[in-house]
């Protein structure tokens, strides 16, 4: 019984002192913040030092060296292995862009190469009927219109039994209705008229107003042993240019215009 209440006795006694350092600690900390806000020098008050044996502080401080140490060490590993993963991601980046670069110019070439093949296959073993050119004359002082459609065969083999007609629209109405052509036989790489009119008077003012003017040429015709073979062209006059550009195809089975 007696040793519990001297433990107790040492254990207030104890208290008591960490009191007292605890308040000089905080004394002696509003004396140095003071001191700093008012700029001016003066005795600090020493702390109450605290005693501890001399082995528990060395291997406290041991202990802190280590830690930071070991902070430093693993900080730098990571910084290390982080800018190791960047150039390794950077470097597969720039592979696979050098890859998909290289395949996209192989498909773009093969493409362009299949595409001449295609051309030189028609060339060789089909006929093959485009239009060649338009040529327009305007007569401002007679207000006339003139136009031709000259068409080719862009192939070295013959085009035979071909029938070409033309269907001209000023807006969405037909003028200068022209019945098909008979029959005819079109050399390796020959060219000829296929239809052509003149539009006079309000028609003539209509195109100059800038009103749209589309031919519609299509033709059928017979190749060697290959059977029967449809092309349907469309043109548009451009006034700002006074000429016909292409607008593409067309299909003959559908009304026009399109």
């Amino acid at each position: 019984m007696r040793f519990l209440e001297n433990l107790f006795s040492a254990f207030e006694a104890f208290h008591g002192d960490l009191n007292n350092l605890a308040k000089r600690i905080h004394e002696n900390t509003e004396a140095i913040k003071n001191s700093d806000d008012s700029q001016q020098d003066h005795a600090i008050p020493n702390p109450l030092p605290l005693v501890v044996p001399e082995g528990i502080e060395y291997r406290k401080s041991a202990s802190d060296k280590k830690s930071d140490s070991d902070y430093q060490d693993k900080s730098l590993f990571w910084q290390r292995w982080t800018f190791f993963a960047l150039v390794v991601y950077a470097v597969f980046t720039l592979m696979i862009y050098c890859a998909t670069k290289k395949s996209a110019d192989a498909a773009d070439s093969a493409a362009n190469t299949a595409h001449q093949a295609l051309l030189d296959t028609r060339a060789i073993y089909r006929p093959f009927i485009v239009v060649k050119d338009v040529p327009v004359k305007v007569d401002k002082v007679a207000k006339k219109f003139n136009y031709s459609v000259i068409v080719t065969n862009a192939s070295d083999v013959p085009a035979r039994n071909l029938v070409g007609s033309c269907q001209v629209f000023l807006g969405k109405n037909e003028v200068g209705k022209r019945d098909p052509l008979k029959p005819q036989i079109v050399g390796a790489r020959q060219s000829f008229y296929l239809c052509g009119a003149q539009l006079a008077g309000p028609e003539f003012l209509a195109v100059m107003g800038g009103i749209n003017l589309s031919v519609y040429i299509s033709d059928t015709y017979d190749g060697p042993a290959t059977g029967n073979y449809k092309h349907c062209e469309e043109v548009k006059y451009e006034k700002d240019f006074s000429r016909f550009e292409n607008a593409g195809e067309c299909d003959p089975s559908k009304p026009f215009p399109q």
